[in-house]
């Protein structure tokens, strides 16, 4: 008979293959005998038996670490069926044990593998990848933006203190005049982190030193990779590079060290201080005048925060680089964690990878703005009028979720709202030619 497995989660590892282990083969997780083709979108096997004979099997990629499970990942009993010669069994995969948790990716984002190959560092790493909203229905190139801490970008489940909200921000919240991109997430490496976005050993710590070898994977290893499964421009000023912290610090390094594969660098609380060669190299490796880094970082994080940027900036500059690459943001009460370089992202993405306004001139034109956004329970708005207005927020569908009337930089609360996209709308009451004004703004709640 033909098991067939007409539906997997999204998940699902691109680059993995999927087995069907049970009675029939002494329960071999990877058994090449059994491992199931895949066509028009279905996977399928030819199962052996004789007619009427009860079998028990499992779908697994390849180990029982990686077996199939219920949706939210937790345990699923071994599936049961009869034999019957010559019929198909249409079955669907609804969780993986190695995934589990409540998902809050959007539809545009799959992991492309869950332990590919590092061989410059003899290890492995889960990587994610998000596509445009339109891949699928276009033929066009896109550029890449490579970002490490990856488990933080997409995922609540996978997270570290909460996700950046990438997805939802670069479908919902970058202004339709940027260039949209595939967006590539590489896991840190745990226990091996700092080592890895270090590129010189920090003596004082007895760590770091391996952030060359974690580059070169990135460069030899991965962008291949990911040029030879995805439509992915390949030249330099097509191909970005980002992180938070020491990810910042091995993104400004990358951008450094191989100019000639990445035209631009994200570095959001860059954490300069654990490696200062940075800034020498900086100011001595000789720069592409067309190369961008966006800087951004909070006032209440480290003393020497806000003055590492300057100095990186200014070593830029005598470089070679012109000011009108460089961009650096000094947010007020800005903090040193996920929270806060979620609300960058969108301005840094903006810059970096080239749009006709930034976020902030953007909201300036339509006179109102958002704060923090995305937003996970509630925000504030800036606005250029005073009084009391009405705000009305939608759905997706158009459907109203909220109205109230609120003031210039009122907290509104929306902690009751699900999770996903809204429009915000100001009502301005009437006044000039007796008409009432309105002014939208793209809401992102997590």
């Amino acid at each position: 008979m033909t098991l067939t497995v007409v539906s997997t989660p999204q998940l699902t590892p691109i680059l993995d293959h999927i087995y069907v282990a049970g009675t029939f083969n002494n329960w071999n997780p990877s058994d090449e005998a059994f491992r199931l083709t895949f066509s028009d979108g279905v996977y399928s096997i030819e199962i052996p038996g004789n007619e009427n004979e009860t079998i028990e099997f499992k779908f697994t990629r390849g180990n029982w670490a990686m077996v199939e499970g219920n949706s939210d990942g937790t345990y699923l009993a071994n599936r049961t069926l009869t034999m019957i010669n010559g019929s198909i069994a249409e079955l669907t995969i609804s969780g993986w044990e190695d995934l589990a948790g409540t998902h809050t990716v959007t539809e545009h984002v799959r992991i492309l593998d869950t332990d590919l190959l590092m061989p410059q560092l003899k290890r492995t790493r889960r990587i994610w990848i998000k596509l445009p909203e339109d891949y699928a229905f276009s033929d066009e190139q896109y550029p890449v933006l490579y970002m490490h801490d990856g488990q933080n970008l997409f995922d609540h489940a996978t997270s570290f203190a909460g996700e950046w909200t990438v997805d939802e921000i670069t479908d919902d919240l970058v202004p339709e005049n940027c260039a949209k991109a595939i967006i590539v997430g590489i896991d840190n490496g745990g226990a091996n982190r700092i080592d890895e976005y270090a590129p010189w050993l920090n003596a004082e710590y007895n760590e770091g030193g391996e952030g060359s070898s974690y580059a070169e994977f990135i460069v030899e290893t991965l962008k291949p990779l990911i040029e030879s499964q995805f439509r992915a421009r390949t030249e330099r000023e097509y191909n970005f590079t980002g992180g938070s912290s020491l990810g910042a610090l091995i993104a400004t390094y990358m951008l450094l060290a191989h100019q000639d594969v990445f035209g631009g660098a994200i570095s959001l609380s860059p954490a300069y201080w654990f490696n200062p060669e940075i800034q020498d190299m900086a100011l001595n490796a000789g720069i592409n005048p067309d190369t961008k880094l966006y800087f951004a970082c909070g006032n209440d994080e480290s003393d020497t925060m806000v003055g590492e940027i300057e100095q990186m900036m200014a070593n830029l500059q005598s470089a070679g680089l012109p000011n009108l690459n460089l961009q650096n943001l000094i947010q007020t009460g800005g903090q040193h964690n996920e929270y806060w370089w979620a609300q960058y992202f969108s301005d840094a993405y903006q810059f970096t990878l080239g749009c006709t306004t930034g976020l902030n001139q953007h909201d300036r034109v339509v006179g109102m703005k958002i704060f923090p956004n995305p937003v996970k329970e509630s925000f504030q708005m800036e606005f250029d009028h005073e009084g009391i207005f009405t705000l009305v927020i939608y759905d997706k569908l158009g459907k109203e979720m909220l109205r109230e009337k609120v003031t210039a930089k009122q907290s509104i609360d929306i902690s009751s709202l699900p999770r996903g996209v809204y429009t915000a709308e100001m009502i301005i009451p009437k006044g000039h030619k007796n008409q009432d004004t309105k002014h939208t703004q793209k809401l992102i709640k997590y």
